[in-house]
């Protein structure tokens, strides 16, 4: 989490910089419009690299909560939902979507997926868009069908290191009620 020490820093120096160098102290107007200005840049910027980022976030979700909570605020604060399906629908595309990735990896970084963009989105307006090619790739697959249902039907004594079982945990959690836990700031 590295918005609000970031926000703290600007308000702190840059922010007293501009008083001091333009002399206006008792201009609240100017001063705000500065303060804007300077935080509108924190959030575009830090949410510019967590985007960048984000296929690695996904990867280590749940680790990665502080970092999801900075892109939601960033997402809140700017514009930058168009650069997010783009740059991770091109990362998943370049880092999963071919040949050498076994299909549970694809199925994994699926439901990992699922998850982070659900906190950070829980519209699920982004998830639809980022989960298209996924989708589409996953029918292509010869042996989708045959790795969902091991997936569903293989307990696998919980979280296993190949995957199995993942998605019957997932469904399990779903069952008794468990809902992802939505990190408000």
């Amino acid at each position: 989490a590295r918005l609000r020490p970031t926000l703290r820093w600007v308000r702190a120096v840059p922010l007293e910089f501009f008083k001091t160098a333009l002399r206006c102290e008792r201009d609240f107007m100017a001063i705000e419009s500065w303060r804007g200005r300077l935080e509108y840049t924190v959030h575009e910027h830090l949410g510019a690299l967590r985007i960048h980022e984000l296929f690695d976030v996904v990867v280590e979700y749940p680790d990665s909560l502080p970092a999801i909570a900075d892109l939601r605020i960033c997402l809140q604060n700017t514009t930058l939902h168009a650069a997010l399906v783009d740059s991770f629908v091109a990362a998943t595309r370049s880092r999963l979507l071919h040949a050498g990735a076994s299909t549970v990896d694809i199925v994994q970084q699926y439901i990992g997926t699922i998850k982070t963009l659900l906190e950070l989105d829980p519209s699920g307006v982004v998830l639809e868009l980022v989960s298209r090619p996924v989708k589409e790739y996953l029918r292509e697959r010869k042996d989708t069908i045959r790795c969902v249902v091991t997936m569903l039907t293989d307990d696998g004594g919980g979280d296993n290191a190949d995957g199995e079982g993942a998605l019957y945990a997932e469904l399990g959690r779903l069952a008794r009620g468990e809902s992802i836990e939505i990190i408000e700031s």
